[in-house]
């Protein structure tokens, strides 16, 4: 029985020998896997406060009123797809609203008291939406218009009606046609087919001068909304180039069925940021940042014998793949603080 006992004894020692093994690399990575996962998890602003030439946007002095700016498109120029070892991949390597990140960097400088940012990504809607507006506004003041019209037709009318009245009256009178009691008839009067005639062509003459209805004559509308405001300034820029797997590669050791390896890959955003005049079209200030997309891999096996057909086998890893959108937003922010610190120095505003 003793052998026997031994030889379980020796594979109970390699079962913990590869725990210990196994813990202790986990261990070793576990500081750095620590600084990549707040690195991947900290969003643009975190990235970029790692660059030392980044001033943090909220940290710029405050103004006292704010100026117009307008940010268009940032077009991905880059025209790459994510890569795929496995299979084609159609989605895109960067995202396409980088102009969003933008608008969202511009509402950060100097705590909000620098810029206005005016809507031109999505400015269709907004047009639409002003152009329902407006319609609406037309159709109900058409609607007042013709009846306006019809009210003054019908008050002309109403009026050579009371005259045309009294003229029918007066020649009633004139002629004796009032019944009993009134005056005979004055020869000195026209023939009444004769004055009757001449009224009726004098009730004609009088409702040919009443102005038909027109509906769609001109007519006055109020604005029911602001006019547009305008950029003093604009804010260009793209996404010019996406490099992946700049540089890659790992490091392992394995002994006695027990080892590991670390992996590592980069990728390089590039975009370029512009602040222009709208007045001129001039180019006050532009920069051009390169942001590092990082992605590691850690991992740990250890595997032995428990029996003499079974086989225990233990890993352990961690892998960080940064967010292609947070290193996005850290190179538009480290752009943008690049042009206002420029600004700034030309004092340009």
């Amino acid at each position: 029985m003793r052998p026997i006992l031994e030889k379980k004894g020796g594979k109970s020692k390699a079962v913990w020998f590869s725990l210990m093994a196994i813990f202790a690399l986990s261990a070793c990575t576990m500081a750095e896997y620590d600084k990549l996962q707040t690195k991947a998890e900290g969003g643009g602003e975190v990235v970029a406060r790692s660059a030392t030439e980044y001033q943090p946007l909220e940290t710029m002095r405050r103004r006292s009123s704010k100026i117009n700016v307008a940010v268009y498109d940032f077009p991905d120029f880059t025209g790459q797809n994510t890569e795929n070892d496995n299979f084609a991949e159609l989605s895109k390597a960067v995202s396409q609203g980088a102009d969003a990140y933008v608008v969202s960097a511009l509402g950060d400088v100097g705590g909000g008291t620098w810029f206005r940012v005016l809507e031109r990504r999505f400015l269709e809607p907004v047009l639409q939406e002003r152009r329902i507006k407006n319609g609406q506004a037309v159709e109900a003041q058409q609607r007042i218009h013709v009846q306006n019209e019809r009210l003054r037709i019908q008050a002309d009318k109403d009026k050579i009606a009371v005259e045309i009245a009294g003229l029918q009256t007066q020649i009633n009178t004139d002629y004796g046609l009032n019944g009993p009691g009134q005056p005979s008839l004055n020869p000195d009067l026209p023939p009444i087919e004769q004055t009757t005639a001449n009224l009726n062509r004098y009730e004609k003459e009088l409702k040919s001068k009443v102005d038909p209805e027109i509906p769609f004559s001109p007519f006055a509308v109020p604005n029911p909304l602001k006019n547009l405001k305008i950029a003093r300034y604009v804010i260009t820029g793209a996404v010019v180039a996406y490099d992946s797997d700049v540089a890659s590669g790992g490091s392992g050791v394995r002994i006695l069925n027990v080892g590991g390896t670390k992996q590592m890959r980069k990728d390089i955003i590039t975009v370029n940021l512009r602040f222009a005049d709208v007045t001129t079209s001039e180019i006050l200030a532009e920069k051009t940042v390169t942001q590092v997309v990082e992605s590691f891999r850690n991992q740990s096996t250890a595997s032995g014998y428990v029996t003499h057909n079974t086989v225990l086998e233990l890993e352990a890893g961690q892998v960080i793949n940064e967010p292609r959108s947070f290193a996005l937003d850290a190179a538009l922010r480290l752009a943008l603080s690049g042009v206002l610190q420029e600004v700034e120095r030309k004092n340009i505003f």
